[in-house]
């Protein structure tokens, strides 16, 4: 059995849901679209129990050790791996009642007319295990990252070419993602 705390789990999770965030290629200096109108939620009501202890270690064991800590990639696809996914921050996400759209390492999102971008403002409290701040930067070497050759990994290297165009940097904190393909439900691929 192998015993984390709650803090170290959280910090390989924040982790893994950076590498996993939806596509990244880097275009510095661009200027934000005029006529973005900015969301958010933070009405949707809690959905945890009141009653949940906070705090404490998480106690969880795996039926092997991990083969790798990578999660794409040789060797990667064991039960560790979705100790990390499962867990994981996106950009955004969905309210598991009301279905709405809610804030994850974004506070704010925006939609573009071309039905392909979507624009996300991070959250300025987001950090890396280490104290850096999480920045829009670091979503754009995700793209670089997944679509190499030394990820050892064709699936995600396919995935994000043909389904992820870009992410544009607009400053640390404000990015774009751009699909390849106008989609209806764009937040569900790009979030």
């Amino acid at each position: 059995m192998i015993g984390i705390g709650v803090k170290t789990f959280s910090k390989l999770a924040l982790i893994a849901g950076i590498l996993f965030l939806h596509s990244f290629s880097y275009a510095a200096g661009p200027e934000l679209p005029k006529d973005i109108k900015w969301l958010t939620n933070d009405s949707d009501p809690v959905f945890a129990s009141p009653d949940a202890k906070r705090g404490g270690t998480f106690h969880s064991s795996l039926m092997s050790f991990p083969m790798t800590f990578r999660v794409v990639g040789p060797d990667s696809n064991g039960s560790f791996r979705s100790a990390i996914l499962d867990n994981h921050l996106s950009l955004i996400g969905m309210h598991p009642n009301t279905m709405n759209i809610i804030p994850e390492l974004a506070t704010h999102w925006a939609f573009g007319k071309d039905k392909k971008t979507m624009y996300f403002r991070l959250n300025r409290k987001a950090r890396w295990s280490d104290g850096v701040p999480v920045m829009a930067k670091d979503f754009a070497y995700t793209l670089e990252f997944m679509r190499s050759k030394h990820i050892v990994a064709p699936w995600y290297n396919d995935y994000y070419t043909k389904e992820i165009e870009k992410v544009v940097v607009y400053d640390d904190y404000t990015l774009a993602v751009v699909a390849t393909k106008a989609e209806p439900d764009l937040y569900l691929k790009l979030g």
